[in-house]
């Protein structure tokens, strides 16, 4: 499978996703949460490099904004007739 379609069906599932924790009314910051944590707690300690956390905190928060984009565009495209 290459890249592009494996990049797509990865954002597929998380826009799913992200839709479902709306109609669960959860909210979707806990995730990104979560992430944060984990990267944070595995830096705090030197467990990786500081810039290593600091990428992976960098691009957990890019790849939350374009899933939240993402998710408004599929509904706004569900509701057009």
């Amino acid at each position: 499978m290459d890249h592009l379609l494996q990049i797509t069906l990865l954002l597929a599932v998380a826009v799913a996703i992200m839709i479902a924790f709306q109609r669960l009314h959860i909210p979707t910051s806990l995730a990104h949460q979560a992430v944060k944590v984990y990267w944070l707690e595995a830096g705090a300690p030197g467990n990786i490099p500081v810039t290593v956390m600091d990428a992976r905190l960098r691009a957990a928060s890019a790849l939350r904004r374009a899933l939240e984009q993402a998710t408004k565009a599929v509904q706004r495209l569900a509701e057009t007739p």
